[in-house]
């Protein structure tokens, strides 16, 4: 598997981002792209990669113009007089390695069309790089931070909701305390300082990582907490009880307090969203997110997985605004009274190993699931079949030799049910 896959390049078991590799990055962007803007986290990778980067760029002829530290959101929405931005961060699960990620000038991911011709030239044995004379310059770029610091206060508005904010140590130290000290919160602050080491936590916002932040709630009676990851693209909610909120129920949340009139969100959301939701829910592959955004004209997408986008800043996912927008609910209502209230639905998982043809099942599994008892079929990156009580999703598991099958249901007997349901069908699918 290429590690150019998609827009997020990531190191994997069987291959770092290393200098080299980034450095060939570099030159494969700059040559198509003459006006790039580059960000990093906190990272001491960041700062090894960028300037590989920056190398590989200019010697391709590329203007770079260098964003410093600063979250991902800061960067994408700095970006618009450029082509492209690339942003450093967001590491592996050990906090050693960053990742790459690919953006266009309004903040949203390379799609997968770009991606191919990123691979294609990648790969290429050789890259037809101009003369030193016709190389790029790298300018540093001032104001990052504070002009996403006056956009975000601008649309965020006033709210005194006492919130205990954890920067991890991360980037979002930056803008994040100084966001909620514009909008006359109650504020504590914790680990805001940049500390490329992680030495309190992490970057990941999951449940196991926030130990310090949960006890920090529950001493400060009435409080919210709010956690970011290396590079603000993500947040975690802890309710005022100190209850980790999972991530279907802060997007559910934030639907609540928004109410857009439509929504974009992947095609294993929860039917919680549909449930707290009167307007339209557009399901999409991860992939597509913002290019569906785009398409229909949609302001606010969110993932699963923590992240979130308002395309009024950019088409980046902004942990840092999604934070100001669950304190400004939190302010008129409980956090943990409309978790309470929320339908409960229990969602699990299983996959079926298969390595047949692709084209031939997907034909055969669509027609199958439309002979099923069914209020919709969702069709996308995968085909998602919706039933009173539940869901199940039924699609390939990448380029491995499996079909991923995840099911949601009111109650654990109707969740085991629909599971079945959907290895009968895949089983009729894949039938001689």
């Amino acid at each position: 598997m290429s590690l150019l896959e998609t827009s997020d390049i990531r190191s994997a078991m069987e291959q770092n981002i290393t200098p080299e590799i980034a450095l060939r990055i570099g030159q494969t962007i700059g040559l198509q792209y003459k006006d790039v803007t580059l960000g990093t986290d906190v990272n001491p990778s960041s700062e090894t990669l960028k300037n590989a980067l920056v190398s590989g760029l200019t010697s391709a002829g590329s203007k770079v113009r260098l964003a410093g530290r600063a979250p991902a959101a800061a960067v994408a929405f700095s970006s618009s007089r450029s082509e492209c931005s690339i942003m450093l961060g967001d590491p592996d699960q050990f906090g050693v390695y960053s990742g790459i990620s690919l953006r266009n000038s309004d903040g949203s991911a390379f799609n997968e069309d770009q991606m191919r011709q990123v691979r294609i030239r990648y790969e290429s044995s050789e890259l037809d790089l101009p003369s030193y004379k016709a190389s790029g310059i790298a300018i540093p770029v001032d104001g990052v931070i504070e002009k996403y610091r006056r956009k975000v206060s601008e649309l965020a508005g006033k709210t005194d909701c006492p919130v205990i904010l954890d920067c991890g140590c991360g980037v979002t130290s930056a803008v994040a305390p100084q966001i909620f000290v514009d909008m006359g919160s109650d504020l504590v602050a914790i680990n805001a300082y940049m500390d490329g080491r992680y030495p309190v936590r992490s970057p990941s916002v999951e449940e196991s990582e926030l130990k310090q932040l949960i006890h920090e709630v529950k001493t400060n009676s009435g409080s919210i907490g709010i956690a970011f990851n290396g590079d603000g693209t993500e947040l975690a909610v802890i309710d005022e009880l100190g209850r980790y909120v999972n991530h279907d129920q802060v997007l559910a949340l934030l639907v609540h307090h928004l109410n857009p009139e439509s929504i974009v969100v992947p095609m294993n959301s929860s039917a919680l969203i549909d449930d707290m939701f009167d307007g339209k829910v557009h399901r999409t592959s991860d992939a597509k997110l913002c290019d569906s955004m785009k398409k229909t004209g949609i302001r606010f997408g969110g993932g699963t997985d923590g992240s979130f986008i308002f395309s009024d800043i950019s088409y980046c996912p902004d942990g840092i605004f999604a934070a100001t927008a669950i304190a400004k609910l939190a302010e008129e209502n409980s956090i943990r009274k409309l978790v309470d209230d929320f339908p409960q639905y229990t969602m699990d998982h299983t996959r079926v190993v298969f390595d047949g043809n692709r084209e031939q099942f997907s034909k055969r599994i669509a027609e199958a699931l439309q002979s099923l008892d069914h209020n919709d079929l969702v069709e996308g990156d995968g085909w998602r079949l919706e039933m009173d009580s539940g869901w199940f999703l039924i699609r390939f598991e990448g380029n491995e030799p499996y079909i991923d099958v995840t099911a949601e249901g009111r109650d654990k007997a109707y969740l085991v049910g629909l599971l079945e349901i959907a290895k009968d069908t895949i089983s009729a699918a894949t039938r001689p």
